[in-house]
């Protein structure tokens, strides 16, 4: 052999050849030994036994992820935005969740958010329009007079409760005391973060009228002030909450709900005062709102105030979280966040006002 390749296809020099498979001991696992005809096959890095992702692929990740949930929910976050108070940071999440809003819209991302909310029964005020007609029944042709004498199971009193979230938790225990008596029908009608300062977000005035041309109620109960005391945008100023020209404004907001539910005397209505506040700072706003509605409903006959601030304050005129009972019973009844009533407090404030209610209808009240 001189060395040199024979001509032909079918010949070749076996240096050429792929290098052999190299043999491994069988004590060597196999997902242990490096692929036949290559080098080893670098592990991937893991701690714990997870295997890590570079570290763009996670940014992405969340990114898609943020952005995803920002357009499922860009509706709500829109309503949040506009319900702050005025200022520079509402202004800028207001005009922030505009576009985003328009384009979750647009692409249908809102809707299974709106949809659950609709089931939760957590609609935002815009979308709750009529949902009491079928509570309270249709209304008769005409305006209805108040009832002159004591109502009875055949006609009960019809019973309107609603205002801003305070109306929550007790309305909903006006409503089961008001059924005990026999001779009460009431309804529920809040929306959580509404009030009278800002009707810009949620227009109580014309809700009001809406209440009073379909439902018609002989009673009224309301509950507003909780997110009252907040800089309010009028005529192209922002007045801040106290100032005289924002006092002004509130006291005349407050009087027009009044007649409003009052409907020119066929509807008696029982504004709801706010009671004591864990928040010091807080609880000097609430004692100027009361002071609005006491004077306010002390000019009209057919409004009676009903004092809460009482009813939830200490012996010494403090807050407390825990309050007696009648049975000397130390019971929560104050929310973790020093606003809200707990179950037992929402009670003590229904039967209160329910009492009240059956006493100036000459009824009996409720249990306790």
């Amino acid at each position: 052999m001189d060395g040199t390749r024979p001509p032909g296809d079918d010949w070749f020099d076996q240096r050429d050849a792929a290098p052999p498979v190299e043999e491994h001991p069988p004590w060597v696992p196999a997902g242990e030994r490096p692929p036949a005809g290559g080098r080893p096959a670098a592990p991937a890095a893991t701690i714990g036994g997870r295997r890590l992702q570079p570290a763009g692929a996670v940014l992405l990740a969340g990114l898609v992820a943020f952005a995803l949930g920002l357009f499922l929910n860009a509706a709500s976050l829109q309503r949040t935005a506009k319900a702050m108070p005025y200022g520079l940071e509402r202004t800028v999440a207001v005009d922030v969740m505009r576009p985003v809003a328009g384009i979750g819209h647009f692409l249908f991302l809102d809707r299974p958010s709106a949809q659950a909310s609709r089931l939760l029964g957590r609609s935002a005020p815009e979308q709750q329009e009529g949902r009491v007609l079928s509570e309270l029944g249709k209304p008769s042709a005409g305006p209805s007079a108040r009832p002159t004498g004591p109502p009875t199971a055949a006609h009960p009193l019809r019973v309107w409760v609603g205002g801003d979230s305070m109306a929550q938790n007790t309305g909903a225990q006006i409503v089961q005391y008001a059924r005990r008596t026999g001779v009460m029908k009431a309804t529920l009608d809040y929306h959580i973060s509404t009030g009278l300062s800002r009707p810009d977000y949620y227009d109580w005035p014309q809700r009001l009228r809406y209440i009073q041309r379909f439902v018609q109620p002989d009673v009224a109960v309301a509950f507003f002030g909780a997110n009252d005391a907040q800089p309010v945008m009028y005529e192209g100023q922002v007045l801040q909450a106290g100032s005289p020209l924002w006092d002004a404004l509130y006291h005349r907001r407050v009087g027009e709900a009044m007649d409003l539910l009052s409907n020119a005397g066929r509807t008696r209505v029982y504004w709801v005062g706010l009671p004591i506040m864990e928040d010091a700072g807080f609880s000097q706003r609430v004692a100027m709102l009361d002071a609005v509605f006491k004077s306010e409903a002390a000019t009209r006959p057919d409004v009676v105030y009903v004092d809460s601030w009482k009813l939830f304050a200490t012996p010494k005129g403090t807050y407390a979280d825990y309050l007696r009972t009648a049975d000397g019973q130390l019971t929560l009844m104050r929310q973790s966040d020093g606003i809200h009533m707990t179950l037992a407090g929402a009670s003590r404030q229904g039967w209160a006002i329910v009492a009240r209610i059956a006493r100036d209808y000459h009824a009996s009240p409720p249990a306790p």
